[in-house]
């Protein structure tokens, strides 16, 4: 690992807990050289539980296109309802890992206040409480609902097919925000009691444009 890092190359390490020697740390320090005459030490990035190293193996996988977002999605947030039709809109648009990563970011908020939510009262936990206070509430917000003016001039189109049932709609008028370009993520909201996952409509152009 360490000579793959000397010359470039991506490498980092797993650890088991339990071990011994105990190596629940990171980086690791690797010495290259021998004990009496070290050259240099070396930061190895170490993972040493299942959650983290998924989420380094994610982040490490390719994107070619919105297909392959479209895949990602629906396999990584489990607790998200993400409607067959809700990328419908952005296919035609060039494809952006910034917005990709950005798309990755505000559906895990979503996927994890859902998993914070108590199913049966609806009641947040204190971690579900902080996301919401922190990314549904003040002027810098990740997630607003339109204005009165924009749900009356544009009702029709925030009208969505449900995920659950395409023969009937759901109006959602919630959404996530990317500044540039105009990408928006509309959902339901808030999250009906008793319904263990959150719908997912529309990940697509801003629709609400004079």
């Amino acid at each position: 690992m360490a000579r793959r890092r000397i010359i470039g190359l991506n490498a980092n390490a797993f650890s088991f807990q339990g071990s011994l020697p105990d190596f629940m740390h990171s980086p690791l320090k690797v010495m290259q050289g021998i004990i009496e005459a070290p050259i240099t030490f070396i930061d190895i990035e170490n993972y040493y539980d299942i959650e983290s190293l998924s989420k380094k193996l994610q982040d490490l996988k390719e994107y070619k296109g919105w297909m392959d977002l479209d895949s990602e999605i629906r396999s990584r947030f489990i607790y998200l309802n993400i409607s067959e039709q809700a990328m419908k809109e952005l296919l035609p648009i060039p494809f952006s890992k910034c917005v990709m990563q950005r798309i990755f970011e505000i559906l895990e908020v979503l996927d994890c206040i859902v998993q914070e939510t108590d199913n049966n009262t609806g009641q947040l936990s204190a971690l579900g409480q902080e996301l919401r206070d922190r990314h549904f509430v003040g002027d810098k917000a990740w997630f607003t609902d339109e204005s009165s003016t924009n749900k009356a001039n544009f009702k029709d189109k925030l009208a969505f097919k449900d995920p659950d049932d395409p023969s009937r709609s759901i109006t959602c008028t919630w959404h996530g925000k990317i500044k540039t370009p105009q990408i928006r993520i509309h959902f339901q909201w808030p999250l009906p009691v008793g319904q263990k996952y959150l719908k997912v409509v529309y990940i697509g152009p801003k629709i609400t444009k004079a």
